[in-house]
């Protein structure tokens, strides 16, 4: 045993480090980091919950029917999926409120911002849900299988000759060839399941549809949109807090290059056992936190 340990130790130090796996050490590292400092000040995040519970819920996306036209209808289950992003673009929005336009309600105003940021999370996972695009790990393992077969002159390919190509251990191999072939991209000609695979290539790999377009098509639809209106960019009236759309669209732009966001004061053992009514100067204190980091970018 300690012979075998030894040489599958050499193996995987013989291998390229993959992204997957820099990534991997770096999660650990930073775990690590955390138990050697005994754990990290929440105190920040707290006043955070304490702060969002008592400032406006509402939100309005003004673009959500320009969003609606312009995703294909492919599949049933893009109703429920479209659903979650606006629900996501309204939470993104709220937690950045202090750089936000009010509109005439009083709501804050979602920006193409915050779609922008909720598409690059989901964008995959709505594709691959509606089956619409294939998953990389899967578009990558059959790109491999059929580089090995050009390689070997048509012969099959087996598990083990994938995981050396793609640099990943067996078990992850097996995943993402189970995964492929459940789709109709890879054939295993094995049909003894206590022998070794023989995987060769199946159905050709489609082109990707995008569901979710871009911000950039978002943002021009909109702009087709007021063109035609009396009132450009469908400007809102300023809300009673005096802010104008001119400065809330400056703000939403300087928020995504800001560097980071202060950390408002910790509150104190009353405010975490009555969140419910937080006492009103906290709440002013932590706002003008918020609000003063914008108006530092200007």
């Amino acid at each position: 045993m300690p012979a075998v340990s030894a040489c599958c130790t050499l193996s995987v130090l013989s291998l390229t480090v993959t992204d997957t796996q820099k990534q991997t050490r770096a999660v650990m590292a930073a775990l690590a980091e955390e138990a050697d400092e005994g754990g990290a000040d929440l105190g920040g995040w707290h006043a955070l919950q304490v702060w969002l519970e008592s400032t406006e819920h509402r939100v309005s996306i003004p673009y959500a029917g320009k969003l609606a036209e312009l995703i294909p209808p492919v599949a049933v289950r893009l109703r429920r999926d479209f659903g979650a992003l606006l629900n996501l673009i309204r939470a993104h929005a709220l937690l950045h409120q202090a750089t936000r336009e009010r509109d005439t309600e009083g709501r804050i105003i979602a920006t193409i911002e915050d779609y922008a940021t909720v598409r690059e999370l989901v964008v995959e996972l709505v594709s691959e849900g509606v089956e619409a695009t294939v998953p990389n790990t899967v578009r990558e393992t059959v790109e491999a299988v059929k580089g090995l077969r050009e390689n070997s002159k048509g012969e099959p390919v087996t598990v083990a000759e994938l995981a050396r190509k793609l640099k990943l251990d067996r078990s992850a191999v097996s995943r993402r060839v189970r995964n492929a072939k459940d789709r109709g991209f890879l054939r295993d000609l094995e049909e003894n399941e206590r022998k070794p695979s023989r995987l060769i290539p199946g159905d050709a790999l489609p082109d990707d549809l995008q569901i979710l377009p871009s911000p950039e098509d978002v943002r021009a639809g909109v702009k087709g949109r007021a063109s035609s209106s009396a009132r450009p960019d469908e400007a809102q009236e300023p809300h009673s807090n005096r802010q104008y759309s001119s400065y809330a669209y400056k703000a939403c732009n300087r928020v995504r290059v800001q560097e980071g966001i202060k950390k408002p004061p910790p509150p104190s053992s009353k405010e975490l056992q009555d969140v419910d009514n937080p006492p009103d100067h906290a709440i002013e204190e932590v706002r003008n936190l918020f609000a003063s980091d914008a108006l530092e970018d200007r």
